[in-house]
């Protein structure tokens, strides 16, 4: 849902207040939420601090970015925000109650709520603060006390009543979790994850309640693929195929969707049994941690089914996985000529290929698989990269930019553009492209890229610093270690070359 229909659904629905202020509201915390919702993690952070900067005492949006902070490893950052802001204003709640979501030891972050209590007794958010802090001790009767107390003072707070459903989760009584649902759906209808947590909890009424929740909040992806999951096992295949759809709209880089909607269409068809795609649906997860034993049981899964393109695809991907590239090839292929218009076919296949140093060959495959998945990045980036290798490097440096434009937070574009300067002799451009990068967001994925091209550009000590600058900010241990390896790489530089000199 766009945000101009979001703002009058909500209007309508709440009977008070004004399109203007609700516009306010969702401006900031609600609206980077959504769009955290849908991957866009650069867009959120954006958001908050543009707001912060005219609103600086909005409690919920420095919260969110407060959060992001401490989910991407940049928990020290957040921390030395929080504890100048409690410096800075020391009688404001607000800022005792962030210090104390900050910070990561337990008894600080207690005391620091604590801190708040006493500048203000009734500030929910701390008594919510407490209350979690009580959770992690396992003291779950105190936690359930200081979590009923922050609903008292503010009903709106969605956290604690996701709290308070949880605690009750952890003492296993489940029909008390599911009262609380019930007691916040009634309250606060427009927070997804309370539409979730009674799906889950109310086994009888859950398809009814994802169905409900769906229409509520067409653009939350929790709440799509659950519904979409549902009607999977309903044996609803067409529903199911629509609902992953809808879902893969919101989330274009969540692989998990298209298979799922490809083994719904195969059930349709009958190329797939239900025993069969029961079993893909496990061995995915069980691929990830013994794949030699997803490989047994997937050649039986083949056996079984020998119309399905989705068997062998599954298969192929795991034999790419354990580096047996012929007989991944054989069913890539296989899996391709039975389903010669899947992106999923044709992007297994032309990655398979551009690993192999084929890239004329997988370049076709690539291409056609972003004209159906032009949001999915990481197809885009394999099927530049397929260009370069092939000799366009014209087309896929413009690819890999424009990439790097529609994808601002993603470090997939600017990675693949590192190297692709890099392959050609160019380490100063790589470089450039790669510090820009880290400073626009600091993914240690494109450490190893970075350190290159700085030592093949006579820039260790540059790049050292810029680590250790974003080790600093992130609290990452990637930064700093690579920082040191590269003083070290220039230490040994400079050896060598006064060693040389006459």
């Amino acid at each position: 849902m766009r945000a101009a229909q979001l703002l009058a659904l909500l209007f309508v629905l709440s009977g008070t207040g004004s399109p203007a202020a609700l516009a306010e509201e969702l401006s900031a915390s609600r609206r980077a939420e959504d769009l955290l919702r849908t991957g866009d993690l650069a867009g959120a952070t954006g958001l908050l601090k543009f707001h912060l900067q005219q609103n600086p005492t909005d409690i919920a949006a420095r919260e969110v970015l407060h959060d992001i902070l401490l989910s991407t490893g940049r928990g020290d950052e957040a921390l030395r925000a929080a504890q100048a802001l409690a410096k800075q204003e020391p009688d404001s709640a607000d800022a005792w109650y962030l210090l104390g979501r900050s910070h990561p030891e337990v008894t600080t972050a207690l005391a620091a709520y604590e801190q708040a209590l006493q500048r203000d007794s009734e500030h929910a958010r701390s008594w919510m603060g407490i209350a979690a802090v009580r959770r992690v001790q396992g003291q779950l009767d105190e936690s359930i006390s200081a979590y009923e107390r922050a609903l008292d003072l503010d009903p709106q707070l969605l956290e604690a009543w996701n709290g308070l459903i949880g605690v009750y989760g952890d003492k296993g009584a489940y029909g008390q979790a599911r009262g609380v649902a019930e007691r916040a759906l009634a309250i606060v209808p427009h927070e997804p994850k309370i539409w979730l947590s009674l799906a889950v909890l109310d086994a009888e009424q859950s398809h009814e309640v994802l169905s409900k929740g769906v229409i509520r909040h067409p653009d939350d992806l929790g709440l799509r693929y659950a519904y979409a999951r549902a009607e999977f096992d309903r044996g609803r295949y067409a529903s199911a195929r629509t609902q992953y759809e809808e879902a893969a709209r919101i989330a274009p880089n969540m692989p998990e969707l298209w298979v799922e909607h490809g083994l719904a269409g195969e059930l349709m068809t009958g190329a797939l049994e239900r025993d069969g795609a029961v079993r893909l649906l496990r061995l995915r997860d069980v691929a990830r941690l013994d794949p030699a034993k997803a490989l047994n049981e997937l050649d039986e899964v083949v056996a079984a089914n020998p119309h399905s393109g989705w068997a062998l695809l599954v298969r192929g991907n795991v034999r790419h996985a354990m580096a047996t590239y012929p007989a991944a090839e054989s069913d890539l292929r296989a899996a391709f000529d039975r389903m010669p218009t899947s992106p999923e076919a044709q992007a297994a296949l032309g990655v398979l290929l551009l690993g192999l140093k084929r890239p004329a060959e997988a370049r076709p495959l690539l291409q056609a698989a972003v004209q159906r998945r032009p949001r999915d990045v990481s197809l885009v980036v394999a099927s530049a990269m397929s260009a370069g290798e092939s000799g366009d490097v014209e087309t896929a440096e413009r690819e890999l930019l424009d990439a790097w434009k529609a994808f601002p937070g993603n470090p997939g574009p600017p990675l693949g553009l590192g190297r692709l300067q890099l392959a050609l002799g160019q380490p100063e451009l790589a470089y450039g492209v790669l510090a820009r990068a880290l400073e626009q967001a600091p993914h240690a994925e494109l450490v190893l890229a970075l350190s290159a091209a700085a030592i093949e550009s006579g820039r260790p000590l540059q790049a050292a610093e810029l680590l250790e600058s974003l080790a600093s900010v992130t609290g990452d241990d990637t930064f700093a270690k690579a920082g040191a390896a590269l003083r070290e790489e220039a230490q040994k530089a400079e050896e060598v070359e006064g060693s040389a000199t006459p």
